[in-house]
């Protein structure tokens, strides 16, 4: 590949890894803070739970407190993304390498363009037995759906173009 696009793969894999752990962290704390009631702050007469910031008394999340909301409409949809994120930034990571079509190279596409295609609709008609969805959601999981397809079609290529090297490689 051109220097520019390994160039631009590394740094969309920094920013794709940064993000990931940024939701893991925020993940792990809101949990911790839920968990333990640390750093929480419950108003009774508008059933809002705020997590606070470490060390302070302002508010990081505000968030509606009933477990269908917390289980459902808030650490199920962190969650999802910060594995999005964690997956793409392996995606990205392929793109920086010197030899494209690997099979190792084709397992990490299989994986994002599987949870695009299969995991967005699923989850959002799941969570909507339990919350109200938000009209938005329905179309960020068409929006998964199209980059899941996407993937797809660059993983057949890739598959094509390890019988296309396996086949050079055989007359070197």
């Amino acid at each position: 590949m051109k220097k520019k696009s390994k160039s631009l793969a590394k740094i969309l894999y920094a920013i794709a890894r940064v993000l990931a752990l940024v939701y893991f962290i925020i993940i792990g704390y809101s949990l911790f803070c839920l968990l333990t009631g640390i750093n929480m702050k419950i108003t009774r007469d508008t059933d809002i739970a705020s997590i606070l910031y470490p060390f302070s008394e302002n508010p990081f999340l505000n968030l509606e407190n009933h477990k269908p909301y917390l289980l459902f409409g808030f650490i199920l949809p962190l969650l999802l993304y910060a594995f999005f994120f964690l997956v793409a930034s392996n995606v990205f990571k392929v793109f920086t390498l010197d030899r494209l079509f690997t099979k190792e190279n084709i397992k990490y596409l299989q994986l994002f363009y599987g949870i695009n295609l299969f995991l967005p609709f699923p989850i959002a008609i799941l969570c909507s037995f339990f919350i109200k969805i938000p009209n938005g959601i329905w179309m960020l999981s068409l929006v998964h759906f199209i980059l899941g397809v996407f993937i797809y079609f660059l993983a057949e290529i890739f598959t094509q173009g390890i019988g296309l090297q396996d086949e050079h490689d055989l007359y070197i």
